[in-house]
């Protein structure tokens, strides 16, 4: 996905990431958005899965600080959500 196909309405990407490939589920122009998705993901997953938020970016984009994700997961014992970062 690059960000002149979506820049009109999206700015930030939701994603999974399953046996070592991306998968794409949603776009969003808004932060709150893409983070309330990926956590009523990780809420619904039974299997503990990551759902990452990110800005979309073309893939040969120089991103200073070599870019950032947010992400949710379930933990299953306690069944709360877990976030962690890499900003």
């Amino acid at each position: 996905m690059y960000k002149e196909e979506v820049s009109k309405f999206a700015n930030y990407e939701v994603y999974e990431i399953v046996d070592g490939k991306y998968h794409p589920l949603f776009v969003c122009e808004e932060y709150n958005i893409g983070a309330m998705l990926a956590i009523m993901l990780a809420k619904a997953d039974q299997q503990g899965d990551t759902y990452y938020l990110t800005g979309v970016n073309n893939p040969s984009d120089l991103i200073p600080g070599g870019g950032w994700y947010d992400c949710w997961h379930k933990d299953l014992e306690t069944g709360k959500i877990i976030k962690g970062s890499l900003s």
